[in-house]
């Protein structure tokens, strides 16, 4: 009979195994980068319902295009009760559940993080690229 704790080990490797599918499932062309990864993040609060979400989608994408490999991209969905459950989920994944809590109800949000999840710039509706282009350097040397 397994331990408690073996059990554990092999639930936390499925679950891991399955956040992973579920990446590459949603469009995701390479599996997330490990938590303890040095590069930083750029997450997103996105709801469907959200004008300022739907203005800031290019943007979004120029950002995908320009770092996609270089940082972690992350996209914090509360579109609805069971996207927000999914992404809490991701969140405690990700060590980024402060992160998620704080910014939850906060949609058209992008938050440029340090490697260890510290915030460097958190813009609300933000179009302008280069603000971002330059937080996401200074959260490269941090």
């Amino acid at each position: 009979m397994r331990s408690s704790s073996s059990r554990e080990k092999l639930f936390r490797a499925a679950l891991a195994a399955l956040f992973t599918i579920a990446v590459a499932a949603s469009g995701g062309a390479e599996s997330p980068p490990a938590p303890n990864s040095a590069q930083p993040y750029v997450v997103k609060v996105h709801a469907d319902w959200c004008g300022t979400c739907s203005a800031l989608e290019p943007t979004w994408e120029k950002i995908e295009a320009e770092y996609q490999g270089k940082v972690r991209l992350v996209v914090f969905d509360v579109t609805n009760k069971k996207a927000v459950e999914k992404s809490r989920a991701e969140a405690k994944l990700l060590g980024l559940t402060d992160v998620f809590d704080r910014y939850k109800g906060s949609t058209g949000t992008i938050a440029v993080l340090d490697a260890q999840g510290n915030p460097i710039a958190v813009m609300k509706g933000e179009l302008d690229f280069t603000r971002y282009k330059e937080a996401i350097a200074q959260a490269q040397i941090s």
